[in-house]
């Protein structure tokens, strides 16, 4: 999705190539706004349990994060570079964003796996997600490697789990991931998302997009979809237990797009207003910004309902009776009904 994106902007929109593939891995990222709850709500009705088919797409959903996280920062690097140093000091530049990101995450998930020694109760552990999650975004992106911010927060998550889990350092009556899970969900909910999206909404004007623009953006999102689809329900079928239905169902889930997108889709621009006074690299950071946006306005309708409707008619239906603690999510699912 994200090659056949990049390479559309180039055709349609005289996008660098380099430049288009940032464009091509921001529109690659899946929502977990959408994907995470719209699972969460099928497994506790009992769809789809049995293969674990919604945990198998939150797990690839988070994976395909990652994934575009990164090629967004080793093509950003690559594309915006210019200053003076050396072709291969560039190229090098997008891999150690990765490297940072993926060290900077486990040392800071290291950290957080000490939680029956210095994060020893709910509000120190969320304290600590919430403050060391902002001071990798923020540091990294200072020291311009912004992709490395993100990428370590992700894999805080990953490596904090994990080594909790290994080291036997959590109860086994407290679900730890769950409870951080849901004190940064109110937090998510009540501040950042209505923020995260007011900006954004704020910066797409829908006066000034031309027709042509919002089918050329159309064709590139939706052609980018096609070959994902196909992608997904041809891979999914090397795992011979699932069946059409379900296959296609998976390929389905993956369609949304929204939180990822609302993030990095201004920093192509903001780095191009930063470091170049190129009027023709300004209005394609403006067009990606609008691509992106446009993504969020296309896409995210259509994947909730394809959950939401088409989960229950695709998907077999057993008795769950491995039970998703609710009380740790009793505050997400509060708001989301609110």
């Amino acid at each position: 999705e994200a090659f056949t994106c990049g390479e559309i902007s180039y055709l349609l929109f005289g996008i660098p190539i380099l430049l288009g593939m940032t464009l091509g891995f921001i529109l690659a990222a899946v929502s977990p706004a959408v994907i995470v709850s719209g699972m969460f709500e099928l497994h506790n009705a009992g769809y789809g349990t049995s293969k674990g088919i919604p945990s198998l797409v939150v797990a690839a959903a988070s994976f395909d994060d990652v994934l575009a996280i990164s090629g967004f920062s080793v093509f950003l690097d690559l594309a915006l570079k210019t200053d003076s140093s050396s072709l291969i000091t560039n190229i090098m530049h997008g891999p150690s964003t990765i490297v940072f990101g993926v060290v900077l995450g486990l040392l800071a998930g290291l950290m957080l796996s000490f939680s029956t020694f210095i994060w020893n109760n709910r509000w120190k552990r969320t304290a600590a997600v919430l403050t060391i999650g902002l001071m990798l975004t923020l540091t990294m992106s200072k020291a311009h490697y912004p992709g490395s911010g993100m990428l370590g927060c992700l894999v805080m998550g990953i490596g904090w789990r994990s080594r909790c889990v290994c080291r036997n350092s959590v109860p086994e009556d407290e679900n730890l991931s769950g409870t951080v899970a849901s004190d940064l969900a109110i937090v998510w909910y009540n501040l950042c998302e209505p923020l995260l999206f007011g900006a954004i909404g704020h910066a797409l004007d829908l006066g000034s997009l031309s027709n042509k623009l919002v089918l050329q953006s159309f064709v590139t999102i939706f052609v980018g979809l096609f070959f994902r689809v196909i992608t997904a329900y041809l891979v999914t079928g090397y795992r011979g237990d699932l069946n059409q239905n379900e296959r296609f169902f998976i390929a389905l889930a993956w369609i949304p797009k929204a939180t990822v997108q609302a993030a990095l889709c201004s920093l192509p621009l903001d780095l191009i207003l930063e470091t170049m006074s190129d009027e023709n690299y300004v209005e394609w950071g403006e067009e990606i910004k609008n691509i992106a946006i446009l993504s969020i306005l296309f896409t995210a309708p259509i994947g909730s309902v394809v959950i939401q409707h088409l989960g229950p008619r695709l998907l077999s239906h057993e008795n769950c009776e491995e039970c998703v603690d609710e009380e740790s999510w009793s505050a997400r699912e509060k708001l989301r009904e609110e």
